[in-house]
C-alpha cells in the first residue's frame, strides 16, 4: 500500500505542478495577474500567499488550476452590467467579476476581487496570441516533461535492446524460408559485417541495398552462408523476421512482490527447468507458464554456477490479444522479464530516441481515444486516480525507471485529454479564442456559460464514473 501511494504521489504530483506551471510561468512573463495557483480543485486545504499569488492545495485532487484576474469572457463585463444595473454596490467604470455557472463546484472563491487589479493585467485584456500562449502553455508543459524524463532515462540507463541475433520462426511461405533461413538460426554476420545483438543486427540490415543478402549464421553449431533475395521494406523499416529475436531464458527485471521474486528468483539467473522440463529460450517459459494460473510449478535456475529451485505459483493477469487494442486474455505470469543489453546512450541519441517515444505515446493515445469515441473499448480501459495509482506502484516494483517511463507516458496522456475541444479544459479555452480570432469578437456570455455548463456537468461525471470503476475493480479483488 504504501509503495502504491509513493508511486502515485510521485507520478500525479509532478505532472499538475507541471502542467500548471505551464500555464502559470506564461501568464507572469506577459503581465497577467495570477491569484491562485492551486493543486487540486474544490475547497483549499492548505494556502500559502506569496507576492501577489496564493499557493494552495485543494480538495479534490484530480488535478489543478491556475486563476487570472479577468479570466472570463471580453463580452462578460458589458452582459454583466446590463443584467445587474440595479446593484448598489457597483462602482461606476470599474470591471464587474462575472462568476459563471459552474465555477464554484471546482473552483474555491477568490480573496481577492478583480476591480481592485489594474484592468491591462486581466487575461481576458491580452492580445489572441498571449491568450493562446498562457491557456496551451500547460499541455506544452505536460509534453515536455515527458520529452525531458525519457531523454534523462535514456543517458542514464542506456536503450535495452535483445542481446541475440538468433530467429525466432519463420514462416514457412516467406522468400527467407524458401531461401534456407529457419527459426533457431543465430546470424554472424550480414554482407561481410560482424552482429552481435539485435540493434546491431538491425542496423546492418537497414544498410543494404536492393541486391541479393549474404548472411553468415550458426546452425546445430556449424556456420553456414546463405545468399537471401533482396530485403523487403515497408516503407523504411526492413521486414525480416529477426525484428523478433528469439531471446534466452536468462531474466532481466523481477518484479518485486511478484511470485518468481518470493521465490527467490532475481535478476541475472537463468531458468533452465519447469516440472522437469529442460527450458533454453524465453518462448518456453511461456508455454509452461501461461496456463498455469494457480498451479504450483517446480522451477530450476541457475545463478553463478550453482543451481537453486523452488515452488512458484503463476497468478492471472490479463494481457492485450496480439493484434487487438481492446481485447485481452488472461494467462498465468510470475512477474518476471527476459534479459536484455543496456546499450551507453549520449545525450543526442537519448534526445532523438525520446523524441520517438513521444511519438509514440502520442500514436497510442490517440488510438485509444479514437476506440472511445467509436464505444469499442471496454470499462476496464478507463480509470481515476486509484487506477493510476496501481499502475503507478505496479511500475515502481518493477523498478525506478519504469516508474519515470510511466510518468512519462501519463504526462503525455494529458497533454492530449487536455487539448480535448471541452469546456472547462484548455482545448475548449482554444476553441473560445479561435471562434474569437475567426469573429472578431467573442461568443455571447450565455454561450459560454451554456457551454461551460455542459462542460463541468461532463468533467463531472466523468470523474464519478472512474472513480466508481476504480472502487468496483478494488472491490472485485
Amino acid at each position: 500500500m504504501m509503495t502504491t501511494l509513493l508511486a502515485a504521489a510521485l507520478v500525479i504530483g509532478p505532472v499538475i505542478v507541471f502542467h500548471e506551471f505551464g500555464h502559470f510561468i506564461v501568464a507572469k512573463l506577459a503581465g497577467i495577474y495570477v491569484k491562485t495557483f492551486s493543486i487540486g480543485f474544490g475547497p483549499k486545504l492548505l494556502k500559502l500567499r506569496l507576492g501577489e499569488t496564493q499557493y494552495a492545495v485543494s480538495a479534490i485532487p484530480l488535478g489543478g488550476y491556475v486563476k487570472m484576474a479577468g479570466d472570463s469572457a471580453p463580452a462578460a463585463v458589458a452582459e454583466a452590467r446590463a443584467d445587474d444595473a440595479a446593484t448598489a454596490d457597483a462602482t461606476p467604470g470599474a470591471p464587474v467579476e462575472e462568476k459563471r455557472a459552474g465555477e464554484a463546484i471546482l473552483y474555491a472563491p477568490d480573496e481577492i476581487d478583480d476591480s481592485t487589479i489594474p484592468p491591462h493585467r486581466y487575461f481576458r485584456n491580452q492580445s489572441l496570441a498571449v491568450r493562446l500562449a498562457v491557456v496551451t502553455a500547460g499541455p506544452i508543459a505536460n509534453l515536455v516533461l515527458a520529452f525531458v524524463v525519457l531523454a534523462f532515462v535514456l543517458h542514464r540507463e542506456g536503450m535495452r535492446v535483445p542481446p541475440t541475433t538468433t530467429l525466432a520462426d519463420v514462416a514457412a511461405d516467406s522468400d527467407e524460408y524458401a531461401a534456407g533461413l529457419r527459426g533457431g538460426d543465430t546470424i554472424l554476420q550480414v554482407a561481410g559485417v560482424p552482429v552481435k545483438h539485435a540493434l546491431e543486427l538491425q542496423e546492418a540490415l537497414e544498410a543494404q541495398d536492393e541486391a541479393p543478402l549474404t548472411l553468415v549464421l550458426q546452425r546445430a553449431g556449424r556456420d553456414t552462408t546463405l545468399v537471401l533475395p533482396p530485403l523487403r521494406r515497408d516503407g523504411e523499416a526492413v521486414v525480416f523476421p529477426v525484428l523478433q529475436p528469439r531471446m534466452d531464458s536468462r531474466l532481466g527485471l523481477v518484479k518485486k512482490d511478484g511470485p518468481a521474486w518470493r521465490a527467490g528468483l532475481r535478476a541475472g539467473d537463468r531458468i533452465v527447468e519447469i516440472e522437469g522440463q529442460p527450458v533454453e529460450f524465453y518462448d518456453q517459459l511461456a508455454d509452461l507458464i501461461n496456463p498455469a494460473i494457480g498451479t504450483e510449478l517446480h522451477v530450476v535456475w541457475e545463478r553463478d554456477g550453482e543451481r537453486m529451485s523452488a515452488v512458484v505459483v503463476p497468478e492471472s493477469d490479463e494481457v492485450l490479444v496480439e493484434g487487438s487494442d481492446t481485447k485481452t486474455r488472461t494467462i498465468g505470469r510470475i512477474q518476471i522479464e527476459p534479459y536484455q543489453l543496456a546499450l551507453p546512450v549520449g545525450w543526442g541519441m537519448a534526445v532523438k530516441e525520446s523524441a520517438v517515444r513521444c511519438g509514440d505515446f502520442i500514436g497510442d493515445t490517440v488510438r485509444f481515444l479514437g476506440i472511445l469515441v467509436r464505444g469499442k473499448a471496454t470499462r476496464d480501459a478507463l480509470g481515476g486516480p486509484i487506477r493510476i495509482g496501481q499502475v503507478a506502484g505496479s511500475a515502481l516494483r518493477w523498478s525506478g525507471s519504469n516508474l519515470l517511463y510511466f510518468l512519462a507516458f501519463f504526462s503525455v496522456n494529458l497533454f492530449l485529454l487536455n487539448l480535448l475541444p471541452i469546456p472547462v479544459l484548455d482545448g475548449g479555452h482554444v476553441v473560445f479564442i479561435l471562434i474569437e480570432a475567426v469573429r472578431g469578437e467573442a461568443l455571447s456570455v450565455r454561450t459560454q456559460e451554456l457551454a461551460l455548463k455542459i462542460g463541468v456537468s461532463a468533467l463531472l461525471a466523468l470523474m464519478g464514473f472512474v472513480v466508481f470503476n476504480d472502487l468496483v475493480r478494488v472491490f472485485a479483488r
